[in-house]
């Protein structure tokens, strides 16, 4: 990150014409982020009041704590100031300038000073820690073989994909709380055996109407047991994957941006982030 600081005078002219260095001013405080690359800039006064960064033979000599500086003396009055990253801390970046071939110094004693407060960064997010059973179950619900489902486990999470199909669902770590496993299975099933779909719902603005397309599935949750699930939370959620047809795209308000996923939560339909 770069960024710019400084205090200039009451008088500034982009048409400063004068020759001789007269005065200094400078910022008083600044305050920045650990790490953060800074431009310091000090406003060199000429004989006629105005700020005049042309002044011609003159040398800025700059000290720094609190971070470092990329030269110490330079022929313009900026230099670049990098905040130290150790955490936050205050302290100070001075300068004084000098007029060679006699000309002044400025100021004519000690140095200006610009108060540095460094704050340090906020800590990071803590990375999860995620408890799987032990051992972890294998999951096979009755009727079932261990191909029809995916074992679920809080450090890894899991996916399954639809046997001899495309539907898929990808669960992520920490989706399932500490401690424990589940398992996951998804099958296609006949739209015609739905419920009642939403009337009027927004994907089917163009014609008042909503009309399911050519996928549905049944996601179906187990337990560690391998007991069926009527509902299951997850902490965090998953990402379901359906097909679709270009007669679905036809026959989609706007194309693509007229599909979407809807679950049946048991009592309506409720349409999912797409």
């Amino acid at each position: 990150m770069t960024s710019f600081a400084g205090l200039t005078s009451e008088r500034v002219s982009a048409q400063a014409t004068g020759t001789s260095l007269k005065g200094l001013n400078f910022g008083s405080t600044i305050t920045v982020q650990a790490g953060d690359v800074i431009v310091v800039t000090a406003d060199p006064i000429d004989e006629n009041g105005d700020v005049n960064t042309a002044l011609a033979n003159v040398t800025y000599t700059w000290t720094a704590t609190c971070g470092a500086l990329s030269s110490t003396s330079t022929s313009s009055p900026s230099s670049t100031f990098t905040a130290a990253s150790g955490g936050s801390c205050t302290g100070a970046i001075t300068v004084t300038s000098t007029q060679g071939g006699g000309g002044e110094t400025h100021p004519a004693a000690g140095t200006l000073s610009m108060t540095v407060n460094v704050n340090a960064l906020a800590a990071a997010d803590p990375v999860p820690t995620y408890t799987d059973p032990s051992p972890v179950p294998e999951i096979v619900p009755d009727g079932l073989t261990a191909d029809d489902v995916a074992v679920i486990i809080p450090s890894a999470g899991g996916s399954f994909t639809e046997i001899d199909g495309t539907a898929s669902i990808a669960v992520p770590a920490g989706a399932v709380a500490n401690g424990t496993a589940a398992a996951v299975g998804i099958v296609s099933v006949a739209t015609s055996g739905l419920p009642s779909p939403p009337v009027a719902a927004a994907e089917g603005a163009s014609s008042g109407t909503f009309t399911f397309g050519s996928a549905a599935i049944n996601v179906q949750w187990y337990d560690s047991t391998g007991a069926a699930q009527a509902t299951y939370s997850l902490n965090k959620p998953a990402e379901i994957c359906l097909p679709f047809t270009q007669d679905d795209l036809n026959g989609a308000a706007d194309g693509p941006d007229g599909l979407d996923v809807w679950r049946h939560n048991g009592t309506e339909w409720v349409s999912l982030n797409a």
